[in-house]
């Protein structure tokens, strides 16, 4: 993981909490109206590619993916977008079975 900024961790910790709320209630969060430093912006975006992930849409992983700054959550990210559109197409399936 890269290093965490050397400035006081806890507006950008309050900030990010605030987006997980957001994130939870309507499944995103403007990115660019938050003020963080990459290093938090990830972690905002991580949390929104699981919350994609479990409303699977791979999509929307992809595009969060492209704006990762760092690479190192490259397989958990590619993990989490396999795994939905396996379930995705999962769905789709069970849909045309139950016709």
């Amino acid at each position: 993981m890269p290093e965490m900024p050397a400035q006081d961790p806890w507006p950008a910790l309050q900030a990010i909490k605030k987006a997980e709320r957001t994130i939870r209630k309507h499944g995103r969060v403007g990115t660019r109206t938050l003020r963080l430093a990459p290093y938090w912006m990830d972690i905002v975006r991580l949390l929104l590619i699981y919350g994609y992930a479990k409303r699977l849409q791979p999509a929307r992983i992809s595009a969060v993916r492209r704006q990762m700054s760092a690479r190192i959550f490259d397989p958990y990210i590619e993990q989490k977008k396999r795994a939905a559109q396996r379930k995705r197409r999962e769905r789709s399936i069970m849909k045309r079975v139950r016709r």
